[in-house]
């Protein structure tokens, strides 16, 4: 998670973006863990440089594409000039 932080504190210094944290909750019982994943995720990108104004965190209420639920996808979008 460290390279991870590296790579997109250097993309926010490159040009505007926003980061975008997607956690995965199928069922009600497993939004709290979900949650909780995704909140651990951006507060380990903080506590290594990234500027949290720049995350947004948001948990769906299905899985990836490939079924995998636990885990957090990182987005990085970048603002049009």
């Amino acid at each position: 998670l460290l390279r991870v932080a590296a790579q997109l504190k250097a993309d926010l210094r490159r040009a505007p973006a926003t980061i975008e944290l997607e956690g995965y909750a199928p069922t009600p019982e497993s939004r709290i863990i979900a949650v909780q994943r995704v909140v651990d995720v951006r507060l380990a990108l903080v506590e290594a440089g990234v500027a949290a104004e720049h995350i947004n965190v948001q948990v769906l209420p299905r899985a990836a594409s490939d079924g995998a639920v636990d885990r957090v996808t990182i987005y990085l979008h970048r603002e049009e000039k």
